[in-house]
């Protein structure tokens, strides 16, 4: 924040009372610059200035210039309110710090991704333990070696099979609403690149269920070919497009560590 003139409220960090009338410092009165560091700390909003000494209540405002300053903490009383701060503005220097700002929350979908993750391994199980494979050999197998699959898995296997394709259509929904608004608090990467990953990974949860109808007409006519490597087909275009998501925020959060 670059304090322009005009006295307001001001406390530094550790001190619980206003600055004296007669020590007037101006800085957040007109909304000028940025807060470039941000710290959470007790209760409401202060800011700490990097030119004031360790003993400094209060600094002249007509014997500085403009400067920025280092912190905006929480305190237990209210000098400055965090409804003064001009958020927009705070909004460059936030992002640069990795924080975000007015994310969608990822409680529910991680919540949801995990809850449905548990029944569809217990039924991947399921079909392993009569004879088969588990699902993702059978989205992969394609016209020659899906009635093979089928063949292995039997009555039960196949009963196993159609409960996880169905179970995956909400899953599907989840798991990308989770990519989606992981991608978007992505930093350090600009607008236009957040936008075509965001794109690539809603194609992918679009292939998930173009592929798991495709499969659910094979398992219940025991076999076809055409909707065999419809499904085939999807189900490569959809890993792709979650490996490439997955290398977009790997490679973010690599970036970020360097820097």
């Amino acid at each position: 924040m670059l304090d322009h003139r005009k006295p307001g409220g001001v406390k530094l960090p550790g001190r619980s009372r206003r600055a004296p009338a007669s020590d007037p410092v101006g800085l957040l009165d007109e909304h000028h610059g940025y807060v470039c560091v941000l710290s959470s700390a007790r209760g409401c909003c202060e800011i700490g200035s990097a030119g004031a000494g360790a003993g400094a209540s209060a600094v002249a405002e007509h014997k500085r210039g403009d400067r920025a300053l280092d912190a905006l903490e929480v305190c237990a009383s209210r000098a400055v309110r965090c409804r003064d701060v001009d958020l927009p503005s705070l909004e460059p220097c936030v992002r640069g710090y990795g924080l975000g700002m007015d994310h969608p929350s990822l409680v529910g979908p991680v919540a949801a991704t995990g809850a449905l993750a548990v029944p569809l391994v217990l039924l991947d199980l399921r079909m392993q333990r009569s004879g088969g494979t588990g699902i993702i050999p059978f989205e992969l197998a394609g016209p020659e070696r899906s009635q093979k699959i089928l063949d292995a898995w039997g009555v039960e296997g196949r009963r196993a099979a159609r409960g996880s394709l169905l179970l995956d259509f909400p899953y599907l929904v989840a798991y990308t609403t989770l990519n989606v608004r992981l991608t978007d608090r992505v930093t350090g990467s600009s607008e236009a690149a957040k936008r075509v990953v965001k794109a690539v990974q809603v194609a992918a949860g679009a292939c998930d269920a173009l592929e798991n109808a495709a499969l659910l007409g094979v398992v219940a006519r025991s076999g076809d070919a055409r909707l065999a490597g419809i499904a085939r087909r999807a189900a490569s275009v959809k890993f792709a497009a979650l490996i490439l998501g997955w290398l977009y925020g790997g490679s973010a959060l690599l970036r970020r560590r360097h820097d």
